[in-house]
């Protein structure tokens, strides 16, 4: 059952950068609560980051207000940057997702205290199918996650990037503006 489900969500990666290569990919803009998106995210991914003995945790504001957004991307979004920090954060390490909003524009971050990213492979983390390796470790991965978060948040006229310190840990962050013209 679950290598029918990563076959499954191998394929629908494939088919949306496909989508998105051909101007096929359209965007279900509705308004959203990123607070309630991030909490469903990280409470499904919950027993991955215990059995992991990891700590997974979520600081959110007590008020967030709707943003506009395709909730199902922006989940895929989040979704995979607590699944890259659960593969390289190891056993007693802690993930944080967090949000903060302004007036003007809403930041997720998903912050752990994994190995970090060596500097010469900062360029190359947005890279079609570049994978980080030299852990000795294989993970189920095509390489386009980050990808295609890029360009999840291009089409919500947002941006992804990355923080990092080899050997204190990476904090993925992407922005968007509350006013997005969907």
């Amino acid at each position: 059952m679950q290598s029918n489900t990563a076959l499954y969500s191998l394929v629908q990666t494939l088919l949306d950068v496909y989508r998105f290569d051909s101007g096929a990919k359209k965007f279900n803009m509705r308004p959203s609560n990123m607070a309630a998106i991030i909490t469903r995210v990280a409470t499904e991914i919950m027993p991955l980051a215990q059995e992991k003995d990891v700590q997974l945790k979520a600081t959110l504001p007590a008020d967030s207000k709707d943003i506009v957004c395709d909730e199902d991307e922006i989940r895929r979004v989040i979704q995979n940057l607590i699944d890259n920090s659960l593969k390289f954060t190891p056993a007693g390490g802690t993930i944080t997702v967090s949000m903060r909003q302004d007036q003007d524009k809403t930041v997720v971050s998903v912050a752990d205290s994994g190995k970090g990213i060596p500097e010469e492979n900062k360029p190359k983390l947005f890279q079609r199918f570049w994978q980080a390796g030299s852990t000795g470790r294989y993970y189920a991965s095509t390489g386009l996650g980050l990808s295609l978060g890029r360009r999840i948040m291009e089409g919500h006229e947002g941006r992804i990037w990355c923080d990092s310190t080899h050997g204190q840990g990476s904090t993925f962050s992407f922005e968007m503006s509350n006013k997005i013209q969907g």
